[in-house]
């Protein structure tokens, strides 16, 4: 109770089927604990602001935002930066929440989201998945009632969403530390105006902590990017991409799930899925993109990220076959994702259909693994993964990463990418013991050198393959010649006579990523 991590809930409930046939209004109201400097609010407020402000350009509805907080306590520069959008308000307790919707009179074809972030929790003996938001004035009050405060309205609006970004964690027991997130960009309106139905997600399972930092809370910048992000073409694919990035973000002290009950896009009589899936815990050391280091991470069973790799870049072995004529990427940023109804398949597969664990690992079994995930509308094909095998070749070990497209040549060097920047990567992160932790990583990368001009080369010139060993939050590549080759739209990583370095023992596991620095990103599973 005492420390701002963060448990973010989300549910929606439309309740009337069919996009608006006319201007209607997005109804934004957002709570947020300025009290507590130390806890971020305020950024969580300034970034909903921007992601409510690029919904409402996409959707071309008319935005009526209130923020309701202690105004005293917060930054006067980021309060008069928020009016210019919305109307302040001083003060945040259950009785200015009661107040607010009972005053709100919605159009049936509104949008009314509600955000709160701030300290939560539970009481041990708490029924129910949901957190208690801590109102100003201690009030304790379920994430779900605004929505069942709306419900008692005489006119429903189509779609309702209620957004927490706060603890579900046991305020009866112990705390846990704080992290740090990220923000995006990209688009919004198919998913505000062609979706109805109902569902409920948290960022944090009960009696876990769901931790923020002073950039805002995990869970709230990993589902603004997933929501942004073009690759995710449903509410699904956000929640599970928002899912599969805090999972990882926070070394798997949050367990991200959701309940899905009848979403279906609008117009239609159905549901598309009812489906539980609670994410299993990950650990990740820190993020790709620096030649400092990129990702590294990962246990069997309970999670992996992009594998970790040192500075290299240059030519890799073998010979290129390209295909899919597409212009060479140099647009602005777009986000890739680990969404689209993720799939594994195979030998040691982890299905995730209907109620299911949602798997962070492949399991290698006989020296084998596959999985494949659903392509979203990423405009950067070759960073979207689709399907991707592992497979003990006569003693060699060949990873394929097959992608939703790979054009014949790529943009390297781009002038938007830092020097010392890794600019692409295709990477397999490997636990070949089975103790939880990635040991190794294969993978095809381009870092920007200093001072570099800008080419278009095939994948295989501008990349460089390597077989890192990992060791502790480093990495030392391994003196063997990994052969790189295309096929069509696939990239196949082969390490001759791998047992010489390792070998897979009971328990191992691999996980599969595809990095663009412009914004793309995927992974399997």
């Amino acid at each position: 109770m005492k420390r701002r991590s963060l448990l973010a809930a989300i549910a929606l409930a439309v309740l009337l089927s069919g996009g608006p046939a006319f201007a209607a209004t997005f109804h934004a109201i957002i709570f947020a604990n300025t009290e507590d400097e130390g806890i971020g609010c305020i950024y969580d407020v300034v970034n909903m602001g921007g992601f409510l402000r690029d919904a409402q350009k996409e959707t071309g509805m008319n935005l009526k935002a209130k923020v309701f907080l202690d105004v005293a306590a917060a930054s006067p520069e980021k309060v008069d930066a928020i009016r210019n959008w919305a109307e302040v308000v001083n003060g945040w307790s259950k009785a200015h929440l009661e107040k607010e919707i009972k005053s709100l009179s919605p159009g049936k074809d509104d949008i009314v989201l509600f955000y709160y972030s701030g300290h939560g929790g539970r009481m041990s003996n708490k029924k129910g998945r949901w957190p208690d938001m801590a109102l100003q004035g201690h009030d304790l009050v379920d994430l779900q009632y605004p929505i069942d405060l709306l419900a008692k309205k005489g006119v429903q609006p189509r779609l309702a969403l209620a957004l927490g970004d706060c603890c579900n964690s046991f305020m009866d027991r112990s705390a846990a530390p704080a992290t740090r997130s990220a923000k995006a960009a990209g688009g919004l309106r198919n998913l505000f105006l062609n979706y109805a139905g109902n569902f409920i997600a948290s960022g944090s399972e009960p009696g876990q902590y769901s931790l923020g930092g002073s950039d805002g809370g995990v869970f709230t910048n990993c589902w603004l990017k997933a929501a942004y992000n073009p690759a995710n073409p449903d509410w699904g694919s956000v929640l599970q991409s928002a899912q599969t990035m805090a999972a990882r973000n926070t070394e798997g002290e949050q367990k991200p799930q959701y309940d899905v009950k009848g979403l279906r896009p609008a117009g239609t009589a159905g549901p598309v899925a009812s489906a539980t899936v609670a994410a299993a815990a990950v650990e990740t050391a820190p993020g790709w993109g620096s030649a400092a280091g990129s990702a590294a991470a990962a246990a069997t069973g309970t999670g992996a990220a992009p594998a970790e790799t040192a500075p290299g870049w240059g030519s890799a072995a073998g010979s290129a076959a390209g295909s899919v004529a597409a212009p060479a990427p140099e647009t602005a940023p777009g986000w890739g994702s680990a969404a689209g109804s993720a799939t594994t398949a195979g030998a040691a597969s982890a299905e995730t259909d209907g109620e299911a664990s949602f798997a962070y690992t492949l399991p290698i079994v006989d020296g084998q693994a596959r999985g494949s995930r659903n392509p979203g509308n990423s405009p950067y094909p070759f960073a979207e993964l689709t399907e991707v095998s592992l497979k003990d070749e006569d003693g060699d070990l060949v990873a394929t990463f097959g992608l939703k497209g790979l054009q014949k040549n790529l943009v390297f060097n781009s002038p938007k990418v830092p020097d010392d920047y890794m600019e692409y990567e295709w990477a397999a992160a490997l636990d070949v013991d089975g103790d939880g932790t990635n040991d190794y990583s294969l993978s095809l990368s381009h870092f920007k050198p200093a001072g570099s001009e800008k080419k278009e080369l095939s994948v295989s010139r501008g990349c460089q393959a390597d077989l890192w060993a990992l060791e502790g939050n480093g990495a030392s590549s391994v003196d063997i010649d990994i052969v790189a080759r295309i096929d069509k739209n696939s990239i196949i990583l082969t390490v001759p006579s791998y047992r010489d370095e390792f070998e897979f023992r009971k328990g191992a596991s691999v996980s599969f990523s595809a990095l663009y620095y412009l914004g793309g990103e995927s992974y399997i599973p």
